[in-house]
């Protein structure tokens, strides 16, 4: 309850922003709550935690739970037990209607919030409800309202930062040009998106109204003018060809790998929340931990989770320095400039980072905005082994090949071994095979290899489309993107040569 007055009275959140809150402990991804600790009431008045708290949700009711019943194994698992903060039912004031409609998906989308009235704003960080000059304040009657359009981003960009828009589609035409699996398309990519960030929702009350984790910021940044699809907060990334949906899983994977090798940006497709398998975290972390100075977390040990979780930390720290309320029309072209300077910040941090991927894509580290832009840096082998069997003067030969990648460029084959195989008996195939489990076949070539398929050490066998007269090297230059593509969907791990060898030949006993 809020003390308004010396009298106890029901209340609701204003913002999700705790004053206060501990520096140095953190529990459930929040800092948090000591006795120090307040915010805001919608009628007046502060909330404050009884002892030592630990916020349980940004995202949904907001509630506490007792830091005591945490471990530090359970701390990112265990359910807290959970109470409420004041009265769950916020206090209705009649003469006052705030309509939403539901944040859409969509790239596109346009969404407002519609005050039919001007008695109660949720996102007003002001004295409003004792403000005798609010039915006239332009800060006040200011709505929260986004109109996220990437084709208003796409000609803002080509037109103020013109220059850079025709060195990209310089570059995007020599690119193309060397590409075998296809072309693609460029997508204008928010940096701050106005629908999964800006207008990301906390929550649905009872009566299906929105509510919003930035609601204030945006409501700040429409008073002082602020555009979501400003050349400033957009960047060019490639996306998919038209033909794209009708390749098959394998081409299309390939297809990725190829564009982000030759185009040097990242892979961009519709939203940026996505799952990342166990093993891709694991890879994540252990990066992490060898270049913590590339990302600071602000959520309490969440290293990474996808770009909007990403994104979002940069928002949180804004959200927070604009959390105090004040008049905002008192001095408002310093703190419009002040302001603008902020978020704009935020978006040129973002891009650099995303601009990063073509020195090294892992150092965009933590900003990509697609799975597939996550799994060509962190995921794809950077060294593999390969055994091509094919035929040469009506001879039956095997090549060794490594193939490599390097800083995420196109991929390049180097030859170990060639040898004639043509009468070798099965001790001398695996021998030469050594550990190598990916073996790439010519379509017409008849060969039944000497040892049965395990699911670890395979063989796993990619066919070659070549034409009699094409070198296998320049066919594994050319479909150098689609190998890794093959390579890792295949469920394999690495293992010694002896132990391979072994295990083979003992197969093969049997």
């Amino acid at each position: 309850t809020a003390q308004s007055g010396g009298i106890p009275t029901p209340c609701a959140i204003m913002t999700t922003v705790w004053k206060g809150a501990s520096k140095k402990i953190v529990c459930n991804g929040q800092a948090v709550l000591t006795e120090d600790s307040s915010i805001f009431c919608s009628h007046g008045g502060t909330i404050k935690p009884l002892g030592t708290k630990c916020i349980t949700g940004l995202g949904g009711t907001l509630s506490v739970g007792s830091i005591e019943k945490l471990t530090e194994k359970a701390e990112e698992s265990k359910k807290i037990e959970q109470a409420v903060i004041g009265d769950s039912e916020v206090k209705k004031v009649e003469e006052s209607t705030v309509m939403a409609r539901s944040a859409s998906q969509a790239e596109d989308s346009s969404i407002h919030i519609q005050q039919e009235k001007i008695s109660y704003d949720p996102y007003a960080l002001c004295n409003y409800e004792d403000c005798t000059e609010r039915e006239g304040c332009e800060y006040f009657l200011t709505e929260v309202w986004i109109d996220n359009n990437s084709a208003r981003l796409a000609s803002n960009f080509k037109r103020e930062r013109e220059i850079e828009w025709e060195e990209y589609e310089r570059q995007k035409e020599k690119q193309m040009a060397e590409a075998v699996t296809g072309g693609w398309r460029t997508a204008a990519h928010h940096l701050i998106s106005g629908n999964q960030i800006l207008l990301m929702q906390r929550e649905q009350t009872k009566d299906g109204e929105i509510r919003f984790v930035y609601g204030s910021l945006v409501k700040l940044a429409n008073y002082f003018g602020y555009d979501v699809n400003h050349a400033g907060n957009g960047i060019m990334l490639p996306t998919n060809e038209s033909n794209f949906g009708q390749k098959e899983p394998l081409e299309k994977a390939a297809s990725v790998y190829e564009v982000m090798s030759l185009s040097k940006r990242q892979w961009h497709v519709g939203g940026h929340q996505y799952t990342l398998s166990k093993e891709s975290l694991e890879r994540l972390q252990l990066y992490y931990q060898k270049h913590p100075e590339q990302y600071t977390s602000n959520s309490g040990g969440l290293f990474f989770a996808d770009y909007v979780t990403a994104v979002k930390e940069e928002m949180d720290k804004l959200l927070i320095r604009y959390s105090k309320i004040r008049c905002w029309k008192k001095r408002k072209e310093v703190w419009k400039e002040k302001f603008l300077q902020d978020i704009h910040a935020v978006s040129r941090k973002v891009e650099g980072y995303l601009l990063r991927f073509g020195n090294h894509p892992r150092h965009s580290f933590p900003f990509f905005v697609s799975k597939a832009a996550v799994e060509y840096a962190f995921d794809l082998p950077i060294t593999i082994k390969l055994v091509v069997i094919y035929q040469a003067a009506g001879v039956l030969r095997a090549k060794k090949v490594q193939l490599q990648r390097y800083d995420g460029r196109p991929v390049v084959p180097k030859e170990k071994e060639d040898q004639v195989i043509e009468g070798w008996e099965k001790e001398r195939f695996i021998q030469f095979c050594e550990n190598t489990i990916h073996f790439c076949l010519a379509e017409h070539v008849a060969f039944s290899f000497p040892f049965e398929f395990e699911e670890d050490i395979g063989p796993y066998i990619y066919r070659m489309e070549r034409s009699s007269n094409q070198k296998v090297m320049d066919y594994l230059r050319e479909n150098g993107n689609q190998l890794m593509a093959f390579i890792k969907g295949c469920n394999t791990s690495y293992h010694a040569t002896k132990q391979v060898c072994d295990r083979r030949l003992e197969r093969r006993d049997e």
